[in-house]
């Protein structure tokens, strides 16, 4: 077995032993959702490989709040989310390397995807901060870059499903 790939196996199981299981879909993070009035959506900047081959935040951007207006979800302006301190955001983040030398052609990815809320502390309500109240499971993978395009685009698709799933569950009965 390579060095890179024992390496980029370890990257692997490292990031999923290390995801943060009290924000993990569930249902004591579902009913963080409960009520929730939309969302303002951040896609975090991605390396320059990836916009080589089309996949940039602007296009993850749209195709996540395509599926939230679809679904009937109100989408905020990033105006709304810098002067409204209980705009709740869905953050999305890819990190991806591309692979060089024998594997050449290929992008490793981690993709995330999470509900950040504005809190207060039980002991002392006048101290808030922001806090990722809901997450999706990482998903992590290796594809050739003329597939990292539609790959990329279906993971945050899909992690964006699980969300409005866990909203329609925690909202069902309210």
């Amino acid at each position: 077995m390579s060095a890179l790939r024992v390496i980029l196996t370890g990257l692997a199981l490292g990031l999923a032993a290390t995801a943060a299981d009290a924000q993990q879909d569930s249902p004591a993070s579902r009913a963080t959702l409960v009520g929730l009035p939309g969302f303002y959506v951040a896609v975090e900047d991605m390396d320059s490989a990836a916009a080589r081959v089309g996949v940039t935040a602007q296009v993850l951007e749209a195709d996540v709040r395509d599926k939230l207006t679809t679904a009937g979800i109100r989408m905020y302006t990033e105006d709304d989310f810098k002067h409204v301190l209980e705009v709740p955001q869905y953050y999305v983040n890819v990190n991806m390397l591309a692979l060089h030398g024998a594997q050449a052609g290929l992008f490793t990815y981690n993709v995330s995807a999470e509900v950040r809320q504005a809190i207060k502390l039980a002991r002392d309500p006048s101290i808030s901060s922001t806090s990722v109240t809901w997450r999706a499971p990482a998903t992590v993978g290796t594809v050739g870059s003329d597939n990292f395009y539609v790959a990329i685009r279906d993971v945050v698709r899909d992690q964006t499903d699980l969300l409005l799933t866990a909203l329609r569950m925690a909202n069902e009965n309210k």
